[in-house]
């Protein structure tokens, strides 16, 4: 299993540890099957796609300006799954600066995941 590990500082994207890097600036990043972006309003979005016969199979990790992160699974024509959702800063704290943890495996296994630089 492949695994990237991107370290995010005030929000901007500043380092990339793993395989598959194809495209790197500090509000986009495109490297192990996964695009990720810092939007203006503080959120991160994060996608992952893979078609298996004629359909395709897409997660979907975002975390909100207060934290909030949600995981989200998706195939083509069928209700979205939601995997998990929870808060990744402590309350009262927003979303700007950690490590985002970004597996590489088959899409139904891919679990990305955030550590705030806090619990760091």
């Amino acid at each position: 299993m492949s695994i990237a590990q991107i370290r995010i500082v005030d929000n901007e994207f500043v380092s990339y540890d793993g395989e598959d890097l194809e495209y790197f600036d500090s509000k986009c990043v495109i490297g192990n099957g996964w695009k990720c972006q810092l939007e203006e309003n503080g959120s991160l979005e994060c996608k992952a796609s893979q078609k298996f016969g004629n359909k395709l199979h897409t997660m979907s990790y975002n975390i909100c300006p207060n934290g909030f992160s949600s995981l989200i699974y998706r195939v083509n024509g069928k209700k979205p799954k939601i995997i998990r959702e929870a808060f990744v800063v402590k309350k009262g704290r927003k979303f700007s600066s950690g490590l985002l943890i970004l597996p590489g495996e088959d899409i139904e296994r891919r679990y990305p995941y955030f550590l705030d630089e806090e619990i760091m």
